[in-house]
């Protein structure tokens, strides 16, 4: 596996190499991305489960095999979550555009925003790139506690940092939408297994060694051989987690871990094959998970909708033509709405009610009006390649 050059800087060498090792003793690619409904899907892979034993030793081998070659940077892989908790940030995090494209801001990253933050489904327009959907909403609240729910409804940002879904709400339309989204029943009746054991430090090693980390902080407890890294050392950000305690059940986490595709079929999260176990115990020290018997693991707290509010929420959502990003009914169905001008709108300041409100920082403001500038020019191949590239964050794990 081949990683962005060091000099790139952000995400964390130490942690990708043994992301890099874990492949090696875990994981063999089945062949290159297809095509999937939601776009590019990663590759499949399959894996077999270790025991306990080897995989303790196979992790220890990649932190010895990176520690021969450079261990000053473990520094920079604990410190990460430090620094992304002290410089909280409200804009949308597009994880291409933050690494090459803010510092300069171009029509070439506005493209890319353009994209992930979902503008060309509510405006119309071929980006060229692997489409950028917001995640199944079928049976929403029986894989996540409502109450969570309401709250990222109520304030996206707040309630998950760098979210790429805007304000849209206005406070007395919160609860119908909520009653609506939990009238929607998932595709596939959910089946909650009954959860036994829970190795929470086996789920601990497992994060940091199966290629989490090339996209998320490491968690608190790593303990860097070398001193404090400087703020120079980072160059964007990692991707953040909403409280997930609040957000979900260890048995819908781990459901979600296992397989994410199933529920944002884009690929912006790849699959990456593992056993159930593996999910289960990666879900639990996500959770801080208290034990290892998983049968007195908090559940998804049961949600009746009533049948006024779903209707009002019905309305809601069909006005703000939430369908543009979302797969829903086609009582709700949307068309794209062209876009008049390049500024202001979206793009403004200031929220305006029934228009998406992004907290866009200053570079991705301007670097959209450029885009808008010139959007009837066409990218070329190795533009659009390289887009992509940024777009899937293949970047993280890859060089090229």
């Amino acid at each position: 596996m081949w990683r962005q050059p060091l000099e790139c800087g952000g995400l964390t060498p130490l942690f990708l190499r043994m992301a890099e090792c874990a492949q090696h003793h875990r994981i063999t690619h089945d062949g290159p991305p297809v095509e999937s409904q939601g776009g590019v899907k990663p590759p499949q892979s399959k894996a077999s489960r270790h025991s306990h034993a080897a995989r303790r030793s196979a992790a220890w081998d990649c932190r010895k095999h990176f520690l021969s070659h450079s261990i000053r940077f473990g520094a920079v892989a604990f410190f990460v979550a430090l620094l992304h908790v002290a410089a909280l940030r409200a804009e949308p995090l597009v994880v291409g555009f933050d690494r090459f494209h803010a510092a300069q801001p171009t029509a070439e990253g506005g493209r890319l925003l353009f994209n992930e933050l979902g503008c060309a489904h509510c405006h119309g327009g071929e980006t060229g790139l692997p489409p950028r959907r917001g995640p199944d909403l079928n049976g929403v609240t029986q894989r996540m506690q409502a109450e969570w729910l309401g709250k990222f409804l109520a304030n996206p940002s707040a309630a998950h940092e760098g979210t790429n879904m805007p304000h849209l709400l206005a406070p007395p339309e919160v609860e119908p939408v909520l009653h609506y989204l939990g009238s929607l029943k998932p595709k596939v009746p959910v089946k909650v297994k009954p959860l036994r054991h829970v190795n929470v430090a086996q789920g601990g090693e497992l994060f940091h060694t199966m290629g989490c980390v090339a996209c998320h902080a490491p968690g608190k407890n790593f303990h860097p051989p070398d001193g404090l890294p400087k703020p120079a050392d980072f160059t964007h950000r990692s991707v953040a987690f909403p409280n997930l305690a609040e957000k979900y059940a260890l048995s819908s986490l781990a459901d979600f871990i296992r397989d994410p595709l199933k529920v944002r079929a884009d690929g912006r999260m790849p699959r990456i094959a593992m056993d159930e176990q593996d999910a289960v115990d990666i879900a639990g020290w996500l959770l801080d998970f208290e034990g290892s018997d998983g049968q007195i693991a908090p559940k998804i707290l049961p949600f009746v909708p009533d049948k006024a509010l779903v209707d009002r929420g019905r309305g809601i959502v069909a006005s703000l033509r939430c369908a543009a990003c979302h797969d829903l009914p086609k009582d709700v169905a949307t068309k794209p709405l062209p876009l008049q001008r390049a500024s202001g709108g979206c793009l403004g300041d200031s929220k305006v009610a029934g228009v998406p409100h992004y907290d866009l920082s200053a570079p991705q403001r301007a670097a959209l009006e450029k885009y808008l500038s010139h959007r009837k020019e066409s990218a070329s191949p190795a533009q659009l390649a390289t887009l992509t590239l940024e777009a899937l964050n293949c970047l993280a794990c890859h060089d090229r």
